[in-house]
């Protein structure tokens, strides 16, 4: 009888838990820093904070500098997804041919559309390299002519 209610509190606090959301601080954060477009001519410590949650799908959430919330949901690109609508923002930002040369074909790819309070659209990609420990990369286009390279 002791063992069962263990048990059965046990598994309460487990189901508990699991409904907290997660606390933003320590979900991973990606940086944009604008490398095209009129947010250059901003302050060199202009780039943007995303908070992002999730493991195989979640959220991205940051403010603008001009105080615009801004949200939106990544998800998985299929390893054998050939086309990206911004290979010509990899390559500007990383290089040419990199989006051929490292994106494509890549087994951990990402994707978000993000939009903002004040209407304001994101097209976000990201990508990471075979090994865990590689670093997260990708690039952003915004509505208003910018192109971001993202960073973690």
């Amino acid at each position: 009888m002791k063992v069962r209610s263990i048990l059965g509190a046990s598994i309460g606090l487990l189901l508990l838990t699991a409904c907290i959301p997660p606390i933003p601080n320590l979900a991973p954060k990606l940086y944009l820093h604008p490398v095209k477009g009129p947010a250059v001519s901003q302050p060199p410590d202009a780039a943007i904070t995303a908070v992002t949650s999730g493991i195989s799908s979640g959220s991205i959430t940051f403010q603008l500098p001009s105080g615009e919330s801004c949200s939106g949901t990544w998800e998985p690109v299929p390893q054998n997804q050939p086309a990206s609508g911004l290979a010509a923002s990899w390559d500007l930002v990383y290089g040419e041919g990199y989006f051929t040369k490292h994106v494509l074909g890549a087994k951990w790819r990402g994707k978000a559309k993000i939009t903002g309070n004040q209407r304001s659209e994101f097209q976000l990609e990201f990508y990471r390299d075979t090994t865990k420990e590689a670093p997260l990369l990708g690039v952003a286009v915004d509505a208003a002519g910018n192109v971001y390279k993202v960073t973690q």
